[in-house]
């Protein structure tokens, strides 16, 4: 099912899942008011995730996110496994967000795919310096015979790269929900540390992305060969309309 119609689809919905639980798909919104995190938090420097079980033509996949500090920083992965053994190129593929606790979405690896037979294959993001606590979200692809099967994974648990204490208010909480519900926007840390909104269309964007493992495996080699580091996409201003800025997304 491609990613766009499920968020579309299941929006209002995940919302208030997310209150109660961890949701399967990609990224909602946890509405709690006064989130905060203490600044006496501390967890093991990898964290990692619980997996969801899937199939696709056939074979059984898990994926997983993870969150680990490394010493240029904070970074998120997504991972996909196929347990019925190895799989050829283009079969798999990945995306992963991370976020820091306030639900700000600071670095984003675009869909990369497996270009070699193997049983596991991992999307990372890049790394942040910034103080604060930061959690993984992700989705992955498994070739079903007839296109990729989209399956959310289950949000890591958090990584402390240093302590600080953080509080929304009342205000932008529902400023979020409502751009959420009504304009499929997240917050996002954009270039330059510039605060703003994208859209999780343009973040999950399928433009361009493959149908079949032969086009998965063209698209990779595609961008190995090109001098482009990142995508860039729309930072809109809370009016979701007016564009402050952009948010790269890692090719």
């Amino acid at each position: 099912m491609n990613m766009k119609n499920i968020k579309k689809t299941f929006a209002f919905s995940l919302a208030v899942m997310s209150l109660f639980s961890t949701s399967v798909f990609a990224d909602t919104i946890n509405i709690n008011t006064h989130s905060k995190q203490p600044s006496s938090y501390s967890i093991d420097s990898k964290a990692i995730s619980g997996t969801t079980s899937f199939t696709a033509n056939g074979k059984n996949y898990t994926n997983h996110t993870g969150c680990a500090k490394l010493v240029a920083g904070v970074t998120g992965a997504t991972t996909i496994t196929c347990k019925s053994g190895s799989v050829d190129s283009g079969i798999m593929g990945a995306h992963a967000n991370l976020y820091n606790t306030n639900g700000t979405v600071v670095k984003t690896t675009g869909w990369k795919y497996n270009t070699n037979k193997t049983s596991g294959f991992t999307a990372t993001t890049g790394s942040t310096t910034s103080k604060g606590t930061y959690y993984t979200k992700g989705t992955t692809k498994a070739y079903n015979g007839s296109g990729y099967k989209t399956v959310g994974a289950k949000q890591s648990p958090i990584a402390t790269m240093k302590s600080l204490d953080i509080e929304i208010s009342n205000e932008e909480l529902k400023e979020r929900q409502y751009l959420y519900e009504t304009k499929n926007m997240i917050s996002a840390l954009g270039v330059g540390d510039i605060e703003g909104y994208v859209s999780l269309d343009d973040l999950y964007s399928e433009d361009s992305q493959p149908n079949t493992p032969e086009e998965a495996v063209a698209y990779m080699n595609k961008i190995a060969k090109s001098n482009e580091k990142y995508k860039s996409i729309p930072l809109y201003d809370k009016d979701g309309e007016t564009i402050i800025g952009e948010y790269h997304i890692d090719l």
